[in-house]
């Protein structure tokens, strides 16, 4: 089966690195991501003169083909350059959209475009039993700066999930 196409936001790619989730994107998604998402994710090195751990793995996936870089034909005159940017090519391209921020989160759901949260994604990988119940409540615990809304409602999937096959508790 071919891998669909999806593209990040910067919240997401930071999210995704703290909490132990980017081996998984690759096997899921075939990956795109803006420029103005590098830019973001490397403020780090360009302003503070600091190599962010999530910055060195963006410089590795960039450099060995995870991510390829691909910009919406039109800015999005909505959010941060970054989530803007990503919707808008998430948009034309009929991509995945994979973000955390809520209010851009929401916005992409009205829009009819297929998101995913980081929040989100940890239920998948438990649901394909990719994660042990555990590990996905651990790196749940792991994700902040998510929008509650999506973080509870994920949470109540995945406790549902485990229900249903005999492991809650």
């Amino acid at each position: 089966m071919e891998q669909p196409s999806a593209t990040l936001d910067t919240s997401f790619w930071i999210n995704a690195f703290r909490a132990g989730l980017l081996r998984w994107l690759g096997e899921l998604f075939n990956l795109a991501i803006t420029d103005a998402v590098v830019e973001e994710i490397r403020y780090p090195v360009r302003q503070l003169g600091m190599l962010a751990p999530d910055t060195a793995m963006l410089e590795e996936w960039l450099a060995n083909g995870k991510l390829r870089r691909e910009n919406p034909s039109r800015a999005l005159p909505l959010f941060g350059p970054g989530e803007a940017a990503a919707i808008a090519l998430a948009e034309e391209q009929g991509y995945f959209l994979l973000m955390d921020d809520g209010r851009p989160y929401q916005y992409a759901k009205t829009r009819g475009l297929r998101v995913v949260g980081t929040p989100d994604l940890v239920v998948v990988l438990y649901d394909r039993q990719y994660v042990t119940l555990q590990a996905a409540r651990t790196m749940l615990r792991a994700l902040w700066g998510v929008s509650r809304r999506i973080s509870e409602a994920a949470g109540a999937l995945l406790e549902g999930i485990a229900r249903a096959r005999g492991e809650g508790g």
